[in-house]
Formats: C-alpha cells, structure tokens, sequence
C-alpha cells in the first residue's frame, strides 16, 4: 500500500515471479513493480525509455533512458531491498 492516509494505491507484488533482468519484459516487470509506469509490452518503446529515465534520475544517475550495465544493478538492488 502506497500512502496509507486519505488517498492510498494499493499494487500487489508477485515476488520470485519476474523475468531475469536481461529481458526487457523482466526489466519492465521491475520498474512496474517499483511504481513506476510501465507496461509489460516486451519492447524498448517510448513508455519503457521514459520509465527507465524516471528511475535513474531518481537514483542519482544520467536520465539517458537507455538501459545499461549500471541500470540493471540499480533496478536489482531497488527491487531487492
């Protein structure tokens, strides 16, 4: 549950159920998980670059929206904690 007070989202997590991070729809899965908006298409399409953007910029890192190396660890470790 996001935001538990007035208004609250609530989004259901299926753990040990993604694909492998070297997949895009395993990449997708992990930025829908984190709240991020992005649909499980299984294509590098605008939204997917513009959700991978979101969350490096959130994590301190270049909004490229291209998905590297250092992109995946970082969705791997904000997946895992």
């Amino acid at each position: 549950i996001v935001d538990p007070g007035e208004h609250q989202d609530e989004y259901e997590i299926v753990l040990g159920a993604a694909d492998p991070l070297e997949e895009i729809t395993g990449v997708q899965g992990r930025l829908a998980n984190l709240g991020y908006d992005c649909e499980l298409s299984g294509a590098m399409d605008n939204e997917t670059q513009a959700a991978i953007a979101w969350f490096q910029a959130d994590h301190e890192m270049e909004a490229t929206g291209q998905l590297d190396d250092q992109t995946r660890q970082r969705l791997r470790q904000a997946h895992e904690e």
